[in-house]
């Protein structure tokens, strides 16, 4: 019986180290040269739009309450700066320019990869 709990006590704290595919935002920038910018948790979609080389935009399904309607959540894919070249899927509370981030995630961390071109 110790042994089991000795063997638990050491895998539930390294499953909760286990990537859930979340970027820290406080490192997440896109863009090159003047155009270089910081992604924050106030970033609207125009400034990913007018910064960021959007790989895909497009609305989902998805959503984070019960407040918004479906179709609400609308998700930019593009390439960070940094992390280098991480391809980084942001959701917006809606599609309108104003709209602001809801998160970001890495694609390579959730699926091991990256989508072709």
């Amino acid at each position: 019986m110790r042994k089991l709990l000795c063997a638990l006590m050491l895998v539930v704290p390294a499953l909760s180290f286990a990537d859930d595919g979340q970027v820290n935002m406080a490192d997440l920038k896109c863009g090159s040269g003047s155009r270089l910018m910081q992604i924050y948790s106030d970033t609207t979609l125009a400034e990913v739009r007018t910064n960021c080389l959007a790989y895909k935009q497009f609305p989902i399904a998805a959503t984070y309450s019960l407040d918004e309607p479906k179709g609400a959540v609308y998700e930019v894919q593009f390439y960070s700066t940094e992390p280098k070249d991480a391809f980084i899927r942001c959701d917006f509370n809606g599609s309108d320019p104003s709209s602001v981030v809801i998160g970001c995630r890495s694609y390579d961390a959730e699926y091991g990869l990256k989508p072709k071109s």
